[in-house]
């Protein structure tokens, strides 16, 4: 058989287990992905899995460029701590500790 491109995984469709709103964080097995639209509860909706995004983060705590990062879910926000939380991908720019939020470059 020969294979065919499906798509070019920037984006996949998601089964909405719950009600998600528009830029929410989702988790997918081990990788996050963001809403690019409302999705209703059992409806498909689109998830950006590439790039770079702007996210909340942990507070007192510096990023270097390149810091391997991961999703919080019960905190929503980033963090340089691995723990049981899922890979987010690495600091695309430097934070500084009293910031806020981040720039991620996802899944990488």
């Amino acid at each position: 058989m020969q294979s065919l491109k499906y798509e070019d995984g920037k984006i996949i469709q998601h089964v909405a287990a719950s009600a998600i709103s528009m830029d929410d964080v989702i988790v997918v097995g081990d990788r996050i992905g963001i809403a690019m639209v409302d999705i209703a509860s059992g409806a498909t909706g689109s998830l950006l899995t590439e790039g770079v995004c702007e996210l909340t983060a942990e507070t007192g705590v510096a990023w270097a460029q390149g810091d391997q990062l991961y999703w919080d879910s019960g905190n929503s926000r980033l963090t340089k701590t691995a723990s049981t939380f899922k890979k987010a991908g690495f600091a695309a720019a430097v934070k500084a500790s009293a910031a806020s939020v981040g720039l991620v470059k996802l899944n990488a």
